[in-house]
C-alpha cells in the first residue's frame, strides 16, 4: 500500500484483499473478484493470471468456509471467461484439475446443504456452464478422449443420478437441464470414439430406460426442444445393449416408441419425417434410421451373447467366412420362445417394420433388419404368426441363403452414431447387391403378412403377387443391360 512503484507483472493487492481480515473484508474480496472478472479478456491477461497463480488461489478460496454464495458465483464467472482463453484452459484442465474440481462443486451444491435452493441452483448451473464451455474446445476434447475421459465421466455419472432421481428439480430449470444433458451426451460421444481397449462411459439398458422415463416426464414445448434432442442423442450415442430377457424387450420397445414419437414431434413443424428420411443424404443419416440401427443391433447382440460356448465357435467361423443368413440362423437357434416372450417379440417386430417403412432408401441395413425379424419371429410357440411362417419355411430358408451375414455378426463390428459400420472384407457386385436387396424385400413382405395373419379383414400382398408383377425381373434385366 505504501510502495512508490507498482509491479505490473502481477495483480496488485490480489492476495492481500482475497485473504483480507479487515472490517470490510467481504466488500474487499468481492471487489477483487469483480476486478478479475472484468480483466480476463486477452492472452496477456491469461499470462498474468498464470504467472501469479491467481486461479489456483481463486479455486482454493471457493472451497474455503469463508466463501459465501455471491463470492462463489463470481469465481465461477471468472472461470467461465478464463476457459475461453487457450493459455488458461490448458493450464486449468491439465495442471489444476478443473474437471475434478467442478465435479465436487456440482455434487455439493446440487444437494444444497449450505444455501437456499435458488442460490444452489445458480452455483450448479454456472459450474455446468463452465464444464460445457470446456468440452466445446476441440483441443480439450481430444485430450480427454485420449487420456482423461474418466474425469468427465465422474461429472456425467453424478449428473445422470441427479437427472433420474431428482428430475423435478431440473424440469423447472430448462438451462440447467440442457447443460446436464449436454455434458452427458458429450461424454458418450467421446467414449464412443475411444479405442476398444480403453475405459468407456456407458449405461445399461435399465439405465437408458430410466433416462428415457426422466426425459419423457417433461412436458413438450419449444423451449425444451434442445434438451429433448440431446436426450435422444445420449440414448443413441450410448450404443446398443444386448436384449436378453422379456423385461429387456419390453423396456427397449418403450424406449424406441418414445424416441419415435419425439422425432415426429420435433419435425412436425418443419416437414414430415417420411419426407425427411427419404431425402436425407447418406452422409447425414436421419434420426429414424439411427434408431432402427440401434434397435436391430441390440436384438442381434442379445441373441449372440446368449449362444452357448459350443455353438459360438461355429457362429464365429460362419461369420468370418462371410456366411449367409441361413448358416447364421442354424447356429443361433437354441431354444423355442415361450408364449409370454412372443408378445414382446411381436411388438418389436412391428416397430422394426414400421421404422423400415420410413427409411426405405437405407438398403445397407436390410440384412440386419431381416436377421432381427428372423430371430424375433421364427422358432417360437404356436400361434397364427408361427403357422404362417411354418407354411412359408421353405421360401424363408431359400431367401436367407441369398443374404450375407450382417455387419453386427462380425467380431470386429463397433457401433457408430454418425454412420453404419461397414465390413472392409465384404465386396459385392451391383448385381449381387440387387439380388440380396430383393431377397430382403421379399422376406419383409413375408414377415409383414405373418404379423397380419390373424386379421382376416386386412388385405395382404403375398410374395407370389410380387413375383407375378414382374418388378424384380424388370430390375434384374435393367441391371444386366
Amino acid at each position: 500500500m505504501h510502495s512508490t512503484s507498482v509491479n505490473l507483472q502481477s495483480i496488485p493487492l490480489f492476495p492481500t484483499l482475497l485473504r483480507s481480515s479487515s472490517v470490510h473484508f467481504k466488500a474487499e474480496r468481492l471487489w477483487m473478484l469483480r476486478l478479475l472478472y472484468a480483466g480476463s479478456n486477452l492472452a496477456d491477461d491469461a499470462k498474468l493470471y498464470k504467472r501469479g497463480s491467481v486461479l489456483e488461489l481463486a479455486l482454493a478460496f471457493f472451497s474455503s468456509p469463508v466463501s459465501d454464495s455471491e463470492s462463489k458465483v463470481l469465481v465461477l464467472k471468472v472461470l467461465k471467461k478464463c476457459v475461453t482463453l487457450p493459455v488458461l484452459v490448458h493450464h486449468l484442465v491439465k495442471e489444476c484439475g478443473l474437471l475434478l474440481w467442478l465435479s465436487s462443486v456440482i455434487s455439493i451444491h446440487c444437494e444444497g446443504p449450505d444455501g437456499t435452493e435458488t442460490s444452489c441452483s445458480t452455483v450448479a448451473e454456472l459450474a455446468l456452464e463452465v464444464a460445457c464451455d470446456l468440452i466445446s474446445s476441440r483441443l480439450i476434447t481430444d485430450w480427454l478422449q485420449e487420456t482423461a475421459l474418466e474425469q468427465l465421466s465422474a461429472i456425467s455419472s453424478y449428473l445422470y443420478v441427479l437427472l433420474v432421481k431428482d428430475a423435478k428439480l431440473l424440469r423447472g430449470n430448462v438451462p440447467l437441464l440442457t447443460s446436464v444433458l449436454s455434458v452427458i451426451t458429450s461424454t458418450m460421444r467421446l467414449s464412443m470414439k475411444r479405442k476398444i481397449y480403453q475405459p468407456h462411459f456407458t449405461l445399461s439398458l435399465h439405465g437408458v430406460f430410466n433416462l428415457c422415463q426422466a426425459i419423457g416426464g417433461i412436458s413438450r414445448s419449444t423451449e425444451i426442444k434442445l434438451a429433448i434432442e440431446l436426450g435422444i442423442d445420449a440414448i443413441l450415442m450410448n450404443g446398443p445393449m444386448p436384449v436378453l430377457s422379456g423385461t429387456d424387450k419390453s423396456r427397449i420397445a418403450m424406449v424406441v416408441s418414445w424416441a419415435i414419437s419425439i422425432i415426429f414431434w420435433l419435425h412436425s413443424r418443419q416437414r414430415s419425417v417420411l419426407e425427411m428420411s427419404c431425402e436425407e443424404p447418406v452422409r447425414n443419416e436421419s434420426l429414424l434410421s439411427k434408431v432402427l440401427r440401434w434397435l436391430v443391433a441390440s436384438i442381434l447382440l442379445g441373441r449372440m451373447s446368449s449362444i452357448s460356448h459350443e455353438k459360438s465357435g461355429d457362429l464365429v467361423q460362419s461369420t468370418n467366412s462371410l456366411g449367409t443368413l441361413l448358416s447364421f440362423l442354424e447356429n443361433a437357434y437354441e431354444r423355442v420362445e415361450t408364449v409370454g416372450s412372443c408378445s414382446a417379440n411381436d411388438t418389436l417386430a412391428v416397430i422394426i417394420l414400421y421404422l423400415q417403412d420410413h427409411v426405405q432408401k437405407n438398403s445397407d441395413s436390410l440384412p440386419s433388419v431381416v436377421l432381427a425379424l428372423c430371430l424375433l419371429l421364427l422358432n417360437r410357440s404356436g400361434n397364427q404368426v408361427n403357422k404362417y411362417l411354418a407354411d412359408n419355411r421353405g421360401k424363408i430358408e431359400m431367401l436367407c441363403s441369398k443374404i450375407h451375414c450382417p455387419a453386427e455378426a462380425n467380431p470386429s463390428w463397433r457401433w457408430h452414431y454418425y454412420q453404419p459400420w461397414k465390413d472392409p472384407a465384404l465386396k459385392h457386385t451391383e448385381l449381387e447387391r440387387m439380388e440380396e436387396e430383393q431377397a430382403c424385400r421379399s422376406l419383409l413382405v413375408i414377415f409383414s403378412n405373418a404379423l397380419n395373419a390373424g386379421m382376416s379383414d386386412c388385405p395382404m400382398l403375398s410374395l407370389d403377387d410380387v413375383e407375378k408383377s414382374g418388378l424384380f425381373q424388370w430390375e434384374r434385366e435393367s441391371m444386366v443391360k
